[in-house]
């Protein structure tokens, strides 16, 4: 398909799901989505506002203003998750100060918080227990009924019991926003995982780590859909500069994480102990397990974040099952990650995308959520190679008023 203009021709070839067959072209002639001078970018990398914002934290906890105080110390991690380690002028010895102080402020507002946020990780940090289980509990029967339809090892005991009782109570508001979400990147994620060979139900990990949200952050400065840290992600092929972060690339993210997750399978040989690996780290699971002389998950001594991790990622992916058998309403999903590509010319410096969605006459948002790899509203200037650009499928450009037009 081919979309005419009298300055520009984008040739369209989409395949289902949303994933370009081939990119689309930028007539070469044209330059109006480069302005004349970049913007000047605004510093949102300053430790001198991450203190700020945690001290407004701790005095809005102090005034019983719980909201205000969540929504400062999620600021504050924001920033810090934005910081680049290799910047000179980053003082990473303070940084590290403030992403403590930060943690310790959200330990002391947890007890206080009615729910969660659907972005936050702060439910990994929640701890619930239920003690003397009967074993004909309904949880325990539902999950009996369900596990045989998950493709990942699902445990039918008192800690998923628990997760299971947490989200449908503090973390139900927080799951049925995922529930309407995960339309958005269902297809997308499962059809990389099955090209991977990799279970499906490894989606609802993404679930647990982000909210499905490719700009999520965590305190530890982990980023993306599957949460990666700066140096994993390195290790996995995937680049970050001033200009972008692959991370927060739902497509590139999800490649690393599929084989991420096929190595630390295949170092552990159980789905448990890999989910754990991903989580704190392998060599910390290594540790647990020479310590505790077990390979076995629950008889680990592992972090807090980590003892919530994998129960967590279980009750999810039990949930999803059958919704509506746990309580949850039906609803509507948000519609599929869909795209196409333009290819941008060699020879462009940038594309700057207020100018670029004025072009295509679509919202600026909609083309920054499409680009979420994008650190900036500029894509990245010099590049060597050509820049692909995705944008709405059904994008039309604007056409000029002359009368001169096609």
């Amino acid at each position: 398909m081919r979309l005419y203009c009298c300055v520009i021709a984008l040739l369209l070839m989409a395949c289902a799901h949303g994933k370009s067959a081939g990119p689309l072209v930028f007539d070469e002639t044209t330059t109006s989505v480069m302005p004349a001078v970049v913007d000047p970018l605004p510093d949102t990398a300053d430790l001198r506002a991450v203190r700020w914002h945690l001290l407004l934290a701790i005095e809005s906890h102090a005034l019983g203003q719980t909201q205000r105080a969540q929504e400062a110390l999620d600021t504050a991690f924001g920033i810090l998750a934005d910081l680049d380690e290799h910047d000179a002028l980053v003082d990473t010895a303070q940084a590290a100060t403030l992403e403590s102080a930060i943690e310790r402020a959200y330990f002391d507002l947890l007890p206080h918080l009615k729910d969660f946020p659907d972005n936050s990780r702060l439910l990994l940090l929640s701890e619930e227990k239920i003690e003397h289980l009967p074993t004909d509990a309904k949880l325990l029967v539902r999950i009996r009924q369900l596990r045989p339809r998950c493709d990942m090892p699902i445990d039918a005991n008192d800690r998923v019991v628990a997760k299971l009782h947490f989200f449908q109570t503090r973390g139900r508001k927080t799951f049925a926003t995922w529930l309407q979400r995960a339309g958005r990147y269902r297809t997308l994620i499962g059809d990389i995982l099955r090209r991977e060979e990799m279970p499906s139900d490894l989606f609802y990990l993404a679930v647990i780590e982000s909210g499905l949200n490719p700009r999520a952050y965590s305190r530890s400065r982990a980023v993306g859909l599957w949460q990666f840290m700066a140096r994993t992600g390195r290790m996995m092929g995937l680049k970050r500069t001033h200009w972008i972060d692959e991370r927060r690339d739902p497509i590139k993210a999800t490649e690393a994480a599929a084989r991420y997750l096929e190595d630390l399978f295949a170092e552990f040989g159980d789905w448990r102990l890999a989910l754990a690996a991903y989580n704190a780290g392998p060599g910390r699971v290594r540790r647990a397990i020479a310590r505790a002389d077990t390979n076995d998950y629950w008889q680990l001594d592992l972090p807090r974040e980590t003892r919530n991790y994998v129960p967590l990622f279980m009750a999810a992916a039990v949930i999803a099952k059958d919704p509506q058998l746990f309580g949850f309403e039906p609803q509507a999903e948000e519609p599929g990650f869909a795209y196409e590509e333009v290819t941008l010319p060699k020879d462009w410096l940038y594309v700057d995308l207020k100018a670029a969605a004025q072009l295509l006459g679509v919202e600026r948002q909609t083309l920054h959520d499409l680009n979420p790899e994008l650190r900036q509203d500029i894509t990245p200037p010099g590049s060597r190679s050509p820049y692909t650009l995705p944008v709405p499928p059904d994008a039309r450009l604007a056409r000029p008023s002359s009368p001169s037009a096609p």
